[in-house]
């Protein structure tokens, strides 16, 4: 059994608790006396920044290193407005209940296009998978954008949304992205580690090839009632809570294959679970007051993201399963049964951390 406790060890290691960091919430709007920005932290990771532990991310460190939060994210890189370089004043930060926010204004006027480079989204400090939504405003227009290590200049304007960015921000979600399992040109786990093991774990739980389809497709209608239910407001849950269930759903996952040969309704258990993870996403999505065409992009893309993301895992991992199960012994007893009880480990390490650590 050595196998699995390195596993553990590595997987765990490497990557539980990651949810919390990788997202940051950022609304810019252009008015007549310049520009102002709002940007939301998760505290974990406003404590990375200012090189502070998480307990001491408290509302008068907050407060008192505003100016040196500002250096570290919002005037990390380059703003450009009409084409002239633009530079950020009276830094106000505040410790909220969930997040830390940060405010600050630049006089640049505005009356075509923001050129901004979010250097910060590059932090070495920071989850690679991290990522900036935003939320642009200028009169009565208004825009989403995105920005990641991968690509960090944003180009704010009256365009619409990137259903393309939603939807490559679906697939990283999950860790199906080939970028997300790549660190400094070597091999590593995505922080969508999570999600690869529940769905492996469906893989590991057998069924043919339409069955599987199926149920990662339930997932996914799961997953877009709740994303859309939270994200307009009709249902408001602890991400603590989300992100705990998000873990035993995949302990849960994982400990059924090992004891359920033929899950029949599978599907049904993976849309309610479907259900719990969509929340996840939910409060970002919310955080931004997206509507209309904004807000129909942001949520057909990431959904479908998501599917296309699943699809793309269970092209790599069932034939693997299925070959696995040709050879008895060293197939079906060790190497598939050993799967499985290292991902209900893991995600059973990660609910204990997540619902009481």
């Amino acid at each position: 059994m050595k196998p699995l406790w390195l596993f553990l060890l590595f997987v765990v290691g490497n990557t539980a608790g990651a949810h919390p960091l990788d997202l940051g919430l950022l609304q810019v709007e252009a008015k007549t006396d310049g520009i102002e920005a709002s940007l939301d932290l998760s505290p974990e990771a406003a404590g990375l920044l200012l090189r502070l532990s998480l307990f001491e991310v408290t509302p008068l460190n907050v407060k008192t290193r505003a100016p040196r939060l500002l250096g570290e994210t919002l005037a990390k890189g380059m703003l450009l407005a009409d084409g002239k370089p633009c530079a950020w004043k009276d830094p106000r930060a505040e410790r909220l209940p969930t997040s830390v926010r940060l405010a600050a204004a630049s006089p640049c006027q505005v009356s075509r296009e923001i050129l901004w480079d979010v250097a910060f989204v590059r932090d070495a400090r920071l989850p690679r998978s991290f990522q900036v939504l935003g939320r642009w405003k200028s009169g009565a227009a208004e825009s989403a954008f995105m920005a990641d290590a991968s690509e960090p200049l944003v180009s704010l304007s009256a365009s619409p949304p990137s259903f393309l960015g939603f939807f490559k921000m679906g697939i990283a979600h999950i860790g199906a992205a080939p970028t997300e399992w790549l660190k400094n040109g070597r091999l590593a786990f995505p922080e969508g580690i999570d999600h690869v093991l529940f769905v492996l774990a469906l893989c590991l739980a057998g069924g043919t090839l339409g069955s599987l389809l199926l149920t990662a497709t339930g997932f996914t209608v799961g997953h877009s009632v709740t994303l859309l239910a939270g994200t307009l407001g009709w249902v408001h849950v602890s991400s603590h809570l989300v992100e705990s269930a998000i873990a035993l759903s995949i302990a849960y996952m994982a400990a059924e294959s090992l004891w359920v040969s033929r899950g029949k309704h599978r599907w049904v258990v993976a849309t309610v679970f479907g259900l719990v993870h969509g929340l996840g996403f939910a409060s970002a999505l919310s955080g931004l007051h997206l509507a209309g065409h904004a807000l129909v992009s942001a949520l057909l893309g990431f959904n479908l993201g998501v599917e296309a993301g699943q699809l793309a895992l269970i092209a790599v991992f069932g034939p693997i399963v299925a070959w696995l199960r040709r050879y008895p012994v060293v197939g079906r007893q060790y190497a598939l049964r050993t799967g499985s009880v290292a991902i209900a480990l893991a995600g059973a390490y990660w609910f204990v951390e997540r619902a009481f650590l």
